[in-house]
């Protein structure tokens, strides 16, 4: 049929999937057919997180060449494997590998929460991110900011939050 991988995965009931189009298209009609709740096409560019950008994470990569990157000071957590990233010199394939494998969103926040994070801003427009959240662990708190009056109101909650 083609090819089919999983691009993200989001939250619990949230799976996202990447690839050639028609392959795309069918394997939605297959988990309808197994009583999927929703299948919805996304009007994307390119089949992201998938291999089929195989090629455009080697040319990042061969960029990425280019700089060098200073010592981690702050560790951070990579979508690519859920977990915190150490050492400096994996930084490269990290990035090489996130253009062309699965987002683990729903891996990499509850790592989060293991390790004691228990608030979670969002800055943007949208409200995408904090819905995952709040799928993940409904006990975490949640803030947005996508303008002034936003951002001061997170900021007063954040105070109350952290007395």
């Amino acid at each position: 049929v083609g090819i089919v991988e999983i691009a993200n995965i989001n939250c619990p009931g949230q799976i996202v999937i990447s690839g050639e189009i028609n392959a795309v298209e069918k394997a939605c009609e297959m988990a309808k057919e197994k009583r999927a709740l929703k299948c919805v096409n996304l009007s994307v560019s390119g089949p992201f997180h998938s291999s089929m950008l195989k090629e455009a994470g080697e040319n990042l990569y061969e960029e990425l060449q280019k700089i060098q990157f200073k010592s981690i000071e702050v560790p951070f957590i990579t979508n690519v494997t859920g977990d915190f990233v150490i050492n400096t010199s994996e930084i490269k394939d990290l990035l090489k590998k996130q253009v062309m494998s699965t987002v683990l969103w729903e891996g990499s926040i509850k790592t989060m929460i293991d390790f004691g994070v228990d608030t979670f801003i969002e800055i943007g427009p949208s409200k995408v991110l904090s819905g995952f959240v709040k799928k993940i662990d409904r006990k975490v708190n949640i803030l947005n900011v996508e303008d002034i009056d936003s951002l001061n109101k997170t900021i007063e909650k954040l105070k109350t939050i952290n007395s």
